[in-house]
């Protein structure tokens, strides 16, 4: 029943919005039976303001669907923009969570050289109920990435929790991609202490309209350490880029636990 007042709600932006519009889909499956999907939707309010949604849903062995939205808000200034990104999970076993994450990006630029950086920084915050208790965790991550000649890309990202509360539930169903950037594809419930990861991208313009992709993250966490490879290849099929395709796959190294492997295929409009 969620799902389907979402979908009414998409069809109504996209009937009576007629400002640029970008409509983005990716679904996920991996171990343990894991499957998510995730639509996403932004149109132009103005000039400098574009927002929207996010649905997303994902089930796993034991756990059935654990729905969650979005609303991002974005903001464009010069040479810089604000995001703001409130969420909220449907209430499921007694859990529930909602919360938001706040950032800027800035771009800094050497037309001469043809190399430009970003400069980004993001605070994330959540609040979780379970039955009779709540609890709320904090985080902060920041980020470069340097684009050489549009043909190489240096991603490199950071991140850590400011708050000192462990999520010790037997029930957590809050997905920390929401309050914390890495690069995972699967769902990480456990209280994460930092994150560090590392990101390269090579373009074959003018060639061909796509890139490939390869990533490593350290991510540590309270009851087990991760080490996350990822790789993939994004691919435009057509010359103003309004229609592309994603195809990610990520191995996970759990130093207590099995390893995972996932595959995610992403596709994405703008009209």
């Amino acid at each position: 029943m969620k799902l389907k007042v979402f979908l009414c709600i998409i069809l109504v932006f996209v009937n009576f919005s007629s400002a640029k519009n970008f409509m983005d889909f990716s679904y996920t499956t991996g171990d343990n039976d894991f499957n998510k999907y995730s639509f996403t939707y932004l149109f132009n309010f103005s000039t400098y303001v574009f927002s929207g949604f996010n649905y997303s849903a994902y089930d796993l062995k034991d756990v059935s669907i654990v729905s969650s939205v979005r609303f991002p808000v974005n903001i464009l200034l010069k040479n810089a923009l604000l995001s703001i990104k409130p969420f909220y999970y449907f209430k499921k076993d007694a859990f529930k969570a909602k919360g938001i994450r706040l950032g800027a990006r800035y771009m800094k630029g050497d037309e001469e050289k043809e190399i430009n950086t970003v400069y980004s920084g993001f605070i994330g915050y959540a609040n979780m109920e379970y039955e009779s208790k709540t609890l709320s965790i904090t985080y902060a991550d920041a980020s470069i990435e340097k684009n050489f000649y549009d043909l190489f890309f240096f991603f490199i990202r950071g991140g850590v929790r400011l708050s000192k509360e462990v999520v010790k539930w037997p029930v957590c169903y809050l997905d920390n991609l929401d309050v914390l950037s890495y690069s995972y594809s699967g769902v990480l419930s456990d209280t994460i202490h930092s994150v560090i990861g590392l990101e390269l991208a090579r373009s074959f313009k003018p060639d061909f309209n796509s890139y490939v992709y390869i990533g490593a993250n350290r991510i540590n966490t309270y009851y087990s350490d991760v080490n996350s490879y990822s790789a993939g290849i994004k691919t435009y099929l057509d010359d103003k880029e309004n229609y592309y395709m994603d195809f990610n796959y990520n191995y996970a190294d759990f130093k207590k636990g099995k390893d995972i492997d996932f595959w995610k295929i992403s596709t994405g409009i703008n009209f």
